[in-house]
C-alpha cells in the first residue's frame, strides 16, 4: 500500500441542531368532561426553568396553563395520524424538543420522528397541499406548522438612515405597518448580535438589560428590532459565526424557519472563525433558508447579493418576500432519527428541502 493512500472515511456531526436539554410528556387519563391533556416536564443540566415553552397538536399551537407546563387538546381519532410536539428554550440558550405519536385515548407510542421543511420546485403550486400530493406514496405526516425567524444584525448597517423619516410605528405610515404585519404571525422572532457572545434577544419580550422597554406583546417586535440593531457595539463583528449560531436556533424546532442577515457597507470586516461560504454550506446542510438584506452597496463579500434595502418601504417589501418564501415551506415528519441527507434520498421528484432549493456553494 502506498503511503498516504485513503483506505476509509468517516464523518461525525459536531454542530447538529437537536437536543441540548430533555423534555417529556406526562399524560392524564382521558375523561368525558376534560378530554385529553397532560404536562410537559423537563430536565436541564443546571436546573433552569424554560423562558419559552410551546406545544403543538398536529401543527396547532396549544395554550399553556397558568402552571407553565399543562396543556389540553382534542382527544385524537385512532384512525388518523396524530402528533404532539413540544419545544422549549432555556435562559442559557439550550433548547429541547419532544415528539409523541398519539393513540385514541391520549396515550403515546414510542416513536422516533424527524421533521424536515420541504418545498415544491414548482413555484406556481406551493404550500402543504402540493407537498402532500408529492408524498402520497411515502409514510410521512404533513403539517402546516408555525414559523420562526432569526435576524442577524450587522452593527455597521445604516439603521438610523433607514428610519430617518419613519422613527416609529406612528410616523412610519404604510411602510412601517407593512413591515410590522409581514412577520406578525411568527411563533418566535430572535435578534442575534454578532458580538463576542453572539447575544440572542427575544423579539417578542421586553429586555431591560438590553435597553428594551418592558413588553410582552408581538406588537413591539419591529420596534425591538431597531432598538437591538442600534445598541452600542464595541466588539469585533462576527457575522458568519452569528449566522452559523442562528442556524442552530432556527433548525432546533419543528417549524418553518428562515434567517434574515442584515448587512451594511463594511461586511468584509468579519472576525469570524467561519467564512461566509462555510456558513452558507452549513445552513444548506441543516435546511435553513438564508435571506440577505443590504442597507448599502451590494459587495462581493461571500454572501448572496440579496435585496438592496435603502428605505423603509424597501425593508417592508423584503420582509414580505421573506414571508412569501416561508409560506412555500411545509413541515413534514418522517419516521426515524434521520439526517436531512437521508430525507433527501427518499424524496420524489418535485420536492426539495427548504434552504437547499436556492443554495449555490
Amino acid at each position: 500500500m502506498m503511503p498516504g493512500t485513503v483506505i476509509a472515511r468517516a464523518s461525525r456531526w459536531f454542530n447538529r441542531p437537536g437536543q441540548e436539554a430533555e423534555l417529556d410528556f406526562i399524560f392524564k387519563p382521558r375523561t368525558e368532561r376534560d378530554g385529553c391533556g397532560g404536562q410537559v416536564v423537563w430536565l436541564h443540566p443546571f436546573k433552569q426553568y424554560p423562558i419559552f415553552l410551546g406545544v403543538e397538536h398536529n401543527g396547532r399551537s396549544l395554550r399553556i396553563g397558568e402552571d407553565g407546563r399543562s396543556f389540553a387538546f382534542p382527544c385524537p381519532d385512532t384512525d388518523t395520524p396524530n402528533l404532539l410536539a413540544a419545544s422549549t428554550v432555556f435562559p442559557d440558550g439550550r433548547r429541547a424538543e419532544k415528539v409523541a405519536a398519539l393513540g385514541g385515548f391520549g396515550d403515546r407510542e414510542g416513536v422516533a420522528m424527524t421533521a424536515a421543511p420541504l418545498v415544491t420546485t414548482d413555484r406556481q403550486r406551493a404550500g402543504c397541499d402540493a407537498v402532500e400530493e408529492h408524498l402520497a406514496t411515502l409514510p410521512a405526516f404533513v403539517e402546516a406548522s408555525g414559523f420562526e425567524v432569526v435576524f442577524v444584525l450587522d452593527p455597521n448597517a445604516g439603521y438610523r438612515g433607514l428610519l430617518s423619516s419613519s422613527r416609529s410605528r406612528f410616523s412610519g405610515g404604510n411602510a412601517w405597518r407593512r413591515a410590522d404585519a409581514s412577520l406578525f404571525g411568527a411563533e418566535r422572532i430572535w435578534f442575534v448580535r454578532p458580538d463576542d457572545k453572539l447575544s440572542r434577544i427575544d423579539g417578542f419580550a421586553g429586555n431591560t438589560l438590553m435597553g428594551f422597554e418592558s413588553s410582552s406583546s408581538k406588537i413591539d417586535w419591529l420596534r425591538n428590532l431597531f432598538t437591538a440593531a442600534t445598541l452600542p457595539f464595541a466588539d469585533d463583528a462576527r457575522l458568519a459565526d452569528a449566522v452559523v449560531a442562528s442556524g442552530l436556533v432556527a433548525a432546533a424546532g419543528p417549524r418553518r424557519r428562515a434567517i434574515v442577515l442584515v448587512l451594511g457597507d463594511r461586511a468584509e470586516r468579519d472576525a469570524s472563525q467561519f467564512s461566509p461560504t462555510q456558513a452558507r454550506n452549513y445552513l444548506a446542510e441543516i435546511g435553513v433558508p438564508l435571506h440577505v438584506l443590504r442597507i448599502g452597496k451590494i459587495r462581493d463579500d461571500g454572501w448572496p447579493p440579496g435585496n438592496k434595502t435603502l428605505t423603509l418601504p424597501d425593508f417592508a417589501k423584503a420582509l414580505e418576500n421573506t414571508k412569501a418564501e416561508l409560506d412555500r415551506q411545509c413541515t413534514v415528519w418522517f419516521h426515524g432519527d434521520l439526517r436531512l441527507d437521508d430525507v433527501v434520498r427518499s424524496l420524489p421528484p418535485g420536492l426539495v428541502v427548504g434552504g437547499r432549493d436556492a443554495h449555490r456553494p
